[in-house]
């Protein structure tokens, strides 16, 4: 088939390393399980050896080494993506990926200057657990016919229609506004509830998507991400982001994530 990986991008990182976030088809229909391994090679060629570890259902590593390419020092990045049935492998990705050794490391400092804003000016640290959008199917809930989903409080998909609903987490500062509560009835009846919408900022070296969920480490609450915008953006590649949350009832499945 068409190789199934849409998307493998390395992203700077305000600390040490890099960030490689990447995307799989949703017309993959290989059996589970699919694992990850990034691999570094000195040439375009190769030859290729991993530099992380197998990787399963995620979509996202980091790189705790900072390989830094210079004038004498090239070298080249690629994903694999194996499953019981085949091997695939990304597009040769340059280390820096689609910014300039220049670009990558203005991008980093203001990624370190907006983490040392959050913390400094009551930011929090929150968990961020990206919504899955591809990946092995749920086999509870799904209509075998359809394809629906049937179940949206299913306890295998979590309503998402797939059997890893949720890959993470991954930590980063957030600052938080309040924006407006909305006063409405409780799930059971019991009287009114006012869910707070938040509006957040945060790097960009991870871009938060609909439907995803935020945990905040020091109330634990779960919000879902309703749409974010880069504000900062070098070569099309996000640095700084914001975006807007709302908090889920305590009786939603977003309780149910990270446990």
């Amino acid at each position: 088939m068409t190789n199934p990986i849409k998307r493998f991008t390395v992203l700077p990182d305000y600390s040490a390393g890099a960030s490689f976030v990447w995307e799989i088809s949703g017309g993959l229909q290989d059996p589970a399980p699919w694992t990850f391994t990034i691999e570094l090679a000195s040439g375009p060629g190769g030859p290729w050896a991993a530099i992380s570890p197998v990787l399963s259902l995620t979509s996202v590593w980091k790189d705790p080494v900072n390989r830094r390419a210079g004038k004498d020092d090239v070298f080249f990045y690629r994903l694999v993506l194996t499953t019981p049935q085949a091997t695939y492998r990304s597009e040769v990705s340059t280390p820096y990926g689609d910014l300039g050794r220049r670009e990558y490391l203005l991008a980093r400092d203001v990624m370190r200057r907006e983490v040392l804003h959050s913390k400094t000016l009551m930011g929090v640290q929150a968990d961020l657990w990206i919504v899955s959008t591809w990946g092995p199917k749920c086999t509870v809930c799904l209509d075998p016919i359809t394809g629906m989903i049937t179940n949206t409080d299913c306890p295998v998909c979590f309503g998402t229609g797939y059997a890893v609903p949720y890959n993470g987490p991954y930590t980063f500062w957030i600052t938080t506004t309040p924006t407006k509560h909305e006063t409405e009835m409780a799930q059971e009846g019991t009287g009114l509830r006012q869910p707070v919408n938040n509006q957040i900022r945060a790097i960009g070296a991870l871009m938060m998507k609909k439907n995803d969920v935020l945990i905040t480490r020091d109330d634990s609450k779960r919000y879902y991400v309703d749409g974010t915008e880069s504000i900062v953006e070098l070569r099309t590649v996000p640095v700084v982001q914001t975006g807007v949350t709302r908090e889920a009832p305590l009786t939603d499945v977003a309780y149910r994530v990270g446990r």
